[in-house]
């Protein structure tokens, strides 16, 4: 489905450790602004590729990672 590869996209990306700063503040936002589902969230695994980035050097990474966590825990919580 379109959602899921949107995301294995970004979790690509995300992997790249050539990765600048930029990008993944774009990236991260872009994940920011989906409503991802619970089964998509299962599927693509991207919690685990996020949660890597928490201790970036970038406070604006840090700061977008901890968000999508929140978010997503929200999203299993209500999913459970």
């Amino acid at each position: 489905d379109d959602e899921v590869g949107k995301i294995l996209q970004i979790k690509f990306l995300l992997n790249d450790e050539n990765q600048n700063e930029r990008t993944l503040i774009e990236l991260l936002r872009k994940l920011v602004d989906m409503n991802t589902s619970f089964d998509a969230l299962k599927e693509t695994d991207i919690g685990r590729h996020v949660t890597r980035l928490r201790k970036h050097s970038s406070d604006d990474v840090r700061r977008l990672v901890k968000f999508l966590v929140r978010k997503w825990k929200q999203t299993v919580d209500e999913w459970v």
